[in-house]
């Protein structure tokens, strides 16, 4: 008896062990990671998270976010405070936009903003909602490996459709911001190698609507808590896109 429920336990442990294994695979094939990443899933599918106990461990267990699923909550554990510059970005975003801020809280990693992204955004203004309370700045850093050409494109198209909807172009400052953070992910240029052409195209329309003077100044600077880009930094923005 003691041999047979022995020899149950182990083929239930392979079994599990083989489906943590299979669950791990497809994530690291989902997230386009390199082979080295992709290793690490495969080897760390079977372990479980551990809670820091102070906000040194914390800080330490951070670059090991995306190894072990699912990625820990930091927002518990102390945070250096923001600087000075990001301090005040972070208040004009949430003065401009507190109907987002009750709705969604900023994403720690970027498995909790694909979280968000996919169970919540489920319209253009759901994603550009929840996008205007992320600092534009902290997005290389939520998307270590890259960033799926396909949120790319709903990005792009909750951009066109919300920042566009009524005219002078609504959040120019911070448009220009989303888009040079953007650029800055790891691997971007095989995002916009992989992006929908209804995506480059929306991206056009965008710089245009940058470029393009408004029509009453000081309406424009009304509606806007960020200052406008000036033409070189449209033209970079074309540039860092291919545009």
């Amino acid at each position: 008896m003691d041999s047979l429920q022995s020899s149950m336990l182990g083929a239930l442990e392979h079994d599990q062990r083989k489906q943590q294994v299979n669950d791990a695979k497809m994530r690291a094939v989902k997230q386009h990671v390199e082979y080295d990443d992709f290793e690490k899933l495969v080897a760390g599918a079977h372990l479980k998270p551990v809670k820091p106990k102070s906000a040194e461990l914390a800080s330490i267990s951070k670059p090991f976010d995306f190894f072990v699923m699912p990625a820990y909550d930091a927002t518990a554990a102390a945070a250096p405070s923001a600087s000075a510059a990001a301090a005040a970005a972070a208040a004009a975003v949430a003065a401009a936009a507190p109907a987002a801020a009750a709705r969604f809280a900023p994403p720690s990693t970027g498995q909790e903003f694909l979280r968000a992204w996919r169970r919540q955004c489920k319209t253009a203004a759901d994603r550009f909602e929840y996008l205007r309370v992320i600092e534009p700045e902290e997005l290389p850093s939520l998307f270590r490996a890259e960033l799926d050409a396909a949120v790319f494109d709903q990005i792009v198209d909750a951009v066109r459709a919300q920042a566009l909807a009524a005219p002078p172009l609504a959040h120019a400052g911070w448009v220009a911001r989303l888009l040079r953070a953007i650029g800055q992910v790891n691997r971007f240029d095989l995002t916009l190698d992989l992006a929908d052409a209804k995506a480059l195209a929306a991206l056009g329309e965008i710089f245009d609507a940058l470029q393009a003077p408004p029509a009453d100044a000081a309406a424009a600077a009304t509606a806007e808590e960020e200052a406008r880009p000036d033409a070189a930094a449209v033209a970079a923005l074309r540039a860092q896109y291919k545009l």
